[in-house]
Parts: structure tokens; sequence; C-alpha cells
């Protein structure tokens, strides 16, 4: 199953390839970390006032993306 799995890689460059995403998501987490508490504070406000939020909080962010998900924890 794990040659299936792998494909044409070799077992031991395996970690290489698995890395690169985590490293990405860990870099996206970083960014989006710095703007956090403003961006969910400012959803709070846009949300109660009926607004669409988007362009307030991609403003707060100053970013093309931001992260509103309650989920995620403090890296």
């Amino acid at each position: 199953m794990a040659d299936l799995l792998r494909g044409d890689e070799v077992q031991s460059d395996c970690g290489k390839v698995i890395l690169l995403p985590f490293a990405a998501l860990r870099r996206l987490v970083w960014v989006l970390q710095l703007s956090r508490q403003a961006v969910l504070a400012e959803k709070t406000l846009r949300e109660s006032q009926g607004l669409d939020q988007m362009p307030f909080l991609l403003r707060v962010a100053g970013l093309n993306f931001c992260n509103v998900s309650t989920l995620c924890h403090k890296a």
C-alpha cells in the first residue's frame, strides 16, 4: 500500500514532499495571526450592523485574504 501511495518517490524523499504543504500552512497561520483579533472584532461589529463584512475584514487584515474561523488556536 505504501508503494501505491508513494508512487515514484523514493521512501527517503517522502518527508521532503510532505513537509512543503505543512510549511506553507504554518506560514499562512503566522501571517494571519498578526491581524486575527482585529479581524474577529471587526467581523462581530459588521455582523451586528448587517453589512457585507468582507471588504471591512480585508481592510483590517491588510491582506487579500483573512481568517474568520473561531476554531483556530494561538500558535
